[in-house]
């Protein structure tokens, strides 16, 4: 049994703009390292800058243009905007059955495609990576679902050309993601998810049925919990903080739009003005599309205008600091609160999507009431966040010492749950 020479890690988070899933990259990392210390570790991404910052020492490959190569109307792209819609939707509908059932004569094409593109030298050099990985690896995210559609179908063809291959695959730190509709990104997830030698999940119940959905087999699926969560919890001060720390993720996804905000923010202001306790940034998502600083600043507005929301918490490091100055955390991103829960700080997640509740409902099932679900769609949602604010910070001395042992047993099954992912993958290189 041989150990990779070479890994290919698949992020999800190309930009290094999510400090979540920078967080998990991280721990991936760490322990890749420990396991195989001689293996060269590629990641794909936008932002080679950026990952070395946040990531040293790991090679980056080029991403950039990857979204687009694996995108729908990447061959067919200036034919199709001249078609009616309808017409156009078939003439996609029919290029996706011929990638399932003929993936190299796709690939043949989208080649072919590239030497008309400006990105050529990037696509080859992906390609390269692929092709010398001994193992891939997929990094955390939300898990399979249409919100990401983009990012979802480029990983499953980086799946896709390594199965073809005979090389390993494992997908660690997997949430539950939304059952997808029926179409081509389900059609194609039928076809690579059975494929995939190992799933480590972070929600027990609603992740692993997910993938058994999509066809894993259940026994290559075990609970591994989230990979943030070593670093946080090694991370922990010794004694809860004094401040409420605060996030609202504002986007489609999340079911959290401007009128949630503003009676998140009335009732922040209430018990922090009631009790004289600062509100403490945790932002996780620092990108332009649904930037968490901006929704912080708006949910200072009138109390803390002179704050930028948490802009500069710009590594998984210090947004974990953040989190740990505090006695509690209002957040609807799903990393502020693990940042918080690693640290013994009970958490009060706000919920207005199938998507996000799956996520919350996961580290509910691990912490039990050290984290309170608030549904946003509620007309008494203002009251009951502020009661849940109350009952977290009353609560949380309590709370602490139980939280920070269900903390230690999710890192030591996760420790468990990588070394059999890795055992695997160690025994399909060796017969590669």
């Amino acid at each position: 049994m041989r150990a990779p020479r070479t890994v290919l890690i698949d992020p999800q988070i190309y930009d290094c703009l999510n400090m979540g899933g920078m967080a998990m990259v991280s721990g991936l990392v760490a322990r890749l390292r420990a396991r195989w210390p001689e293996a060269r570790l590629l990641v794909l991404t936008e932002s080679p800058a950026a990952l070395a910052r946040l990531v040293p020492g790991v090679h980056p490959v080029p991403h950039a243009h990857l979204l687009q190569w694996t995108a729908e109307r990447f061959l067919l792209g200036g034919v199709l905007r001249r078609m009616p819609y309808r017409v156009s939707r078939r003439v996609l509908q029919l290029q996706g059955q011929a990638e399932e059932r003929y993936p190299r004569l796709s690939w043949v094409a989208t080649r072919a495609r590239m030497r008309f593109a400006p990105a050529r030298a990037d696509f080859e050099a992906y390609l390269r990576a692929v092709d010398d990985a001994d193992l891939v690896v997929v990094s955390g995210s939300s898990g399979p679902s249409d919100a990401f559609p983009a990012s979802m179908r480029a990983t499953m063809v980086t799946l896709q050309l390594a199965a073809a291959r005979g090389t390993p695959t494992l997908m660690v730190s997997q949430g539950a993601g939304a059952p997808l509709a029926p179409g081509a990104l389900l059609t194609r997830a039928l076809h690579v998810f059975p494929r995939v030698d190992g799933v480590l999940v972070r929600e027990r119940r609603a992740a692993a049925q997910r993938f058994v959905d999509l066809g894993v087999p259940r026994q290559r699926i075990a609970f591994g919990g989230d990979d943030a969560f070593d670093a946080a919890h090694a991370a922990r001060p010794d004694q809860l903080g004094d401040r409420l720390g605060i996030n609202l993720r504002v986007a489609s996804y999340t079911g959290v739009g401007p009128a949630v905000l503003e009676e998140t923010r009335g009732a922040l202001q209430t018990f922090a003005r009631a009790l004289g306790v600062r509100l403490e940034p945790v932002p996780i998502a620092l990108h332009d599309r649904s930037p968490d600083h901006e929704a912080i600043r708006q949910l200072l507005a009138g109390l803390d205008d002179a704050s930028d929301g948490g802009r500069t918490l710009d590594t998984p490091g210090a947004a974990t600091l953040a989190a740990g100055r505090c006695r509690a955390v209002v957040t609807g991103a799903y990393h502020s609160a693990v940042f918080a829960l690693a640290q013994g700080v009970p958490v009060v997640a706000v919920v207005g999507s199938e998507l996000y509740a799956d996520k919350f409902r996961g580290l509910e099932e691990q912490f039990g009431d050290a984290v309170r679900l608030i549904p946003a769609d509620e007309p008494s949602y203002g009251a009951r966040l502020l009661d849940a604010v109350q009952a977290s910070w009353r609560d949380a001395d309590a709370l602490r010492p139980r939280l920070l042992g269900a903390v230690r047993e999710i890192v030591e099954l996760n420790r468990a749950a990588y070394d059999r992912a890795f055992d695997r993958a160690s025994e399909g290189a060796s017969s590669r």
